[in-house]
């Protein structure tokens, strides 16, 4: 939910004046960072936020019966955009060789700096709702009279701030182009200014709002017994919706911990890898659901798997002899 990762700001310096193996990436001052890491981080961006969600948002569309609340449907929208932000340079062949075009790289920074605000409002836009929905219940008020303003807003909020950021990330790194580089970061451009630290700490800042809405929300439902009943009746989401996204919350929030933690650590990959799993995480998470399974046949197949062949029982023939015999007599 939550994707202002600090891995953004990994100082990767300039490696035109070393030689190295292929298999990896040197920084300046020698550091190495594996090219097998940045295989692996847009393998896990594609697989989650061009394979995965998307084949989600199709089956929503497409498939009769599916139904899934608006907020949920814009929270994947905003993974899409997130993925896409990354593999600007990959999608283009710009990825590897000669430093890409500065408009290019101005143009990919201001993205993944915009998407890392925007997935967590999209987030907080959901729990907010949820939270809202489960009010708007304990006063016997029923969830379809809710304003549809309030739902516009908080469905355009992920992509007003996404703009802002964009805009603000753009004029920045126009005003600054000696610090807008791929070079410095090998896996995607970016700006690197100690000033761009505000868009993690916003992100982090929105990520801890969803981690407080999701306590509130869970001490809310142990002191409404009737909701469990009544939520998806009203017009609320099912309660597993809520669980996952209860599960997503804590695992974005550990991912943030894990990036503090290996970003004082020089050469460190794994921060890559845990920002390019989010979107991953958002398909195994909210698109494993039954229905959706089914939809797909991965239910069919799976019993078709599990079903074994009926054992066929032989009876001896010394046993059946005296069976037969007491017929005949």
């Amino acid at each position: 939910m939550l994707a202002g990762l600090p891995s953004f700001y990994f100082p990767l310096r300039d490696s035109d004046d070393y030689e190295f193996p292929q298999s990896f990436l040197v920084t300046a001052d020698g550091r190495r960072y594996s090219l097998n890491a940045m295989v692996m981080f847009f393998v896990l961006q594609i697989l989650g936020g061009h394979v995965g969600v998307p084949s989600v948002l199709v089956t929503l569309f497409y498939a009769k019966g599916l139904r899934r609340h608006p907020m949920l449907i814009n929270f994947l929208v905003t993974w899409v955009i997130y993925s896409t932000s990354f593999c600007v340079l990959l999608y283009l062949g710009k990825q590897f060789g000669p430093e890409p075009t500065y408009g290019l790289c101005v143009f990919q920074a201001s993205a993944i700096y915009g998407t890392a605000v925007m997935t967590a409002t999209a987030g907080l836009s959901f729990v907010l709702n949820l939270w809202l929905t489960l009010r708007a219940m304990s006063n016997n008020k029923s969830v379809v009279d809710q304003s549809n303003w309030r739902n516009i807003a908080l469905i355009a909020s992920p992509y007003v701030t996404f703009a802002i950021f964009v805009i603000f990330a753009a004029i920045f790194g126009s005003t600054n182009p000696s610090l807008v580089t791929r070079n410095r970061y090998l896996f995607y451009c970016t700006i690197n200014s100690k000033a761009m630290d505000i868009i993690p700490a916003v992100s982090a800042m929105i990520m801890f709002t969803i981690i407080l809405f999701e306590a509130l929300i869970a001490f809310k439902l142990y002191h409404m017994h009737k909701a469990f009943v009544h939520m998806r009746s009203n017009g609320g989401p099912p309660m597993h919706l809520v669980v996952r996204v209860g599960v997503f919350s804590v695992y974005s929030f550990l991912a943030i911990i894990a990036c503090i933690g290996f970003w004082s650590r020089a050469g460190a990959e794994l921060p890559y890898i845990i920002q390019a799993s989010l979107p991953t995480a958002a398909f195994l998470i909210f698109g494993t659901q039954k229905d959706l399974l089914e939809v797909w046949g991965v239910i069919r197949i799976w019993h078709w798997i599990r079903r074994k062949p009926r054992p066929v029982r032989v009876i001896k023939e010394s046993k059946l002899a005296p069976v037969l015999d007491s017929g005949v007599a």
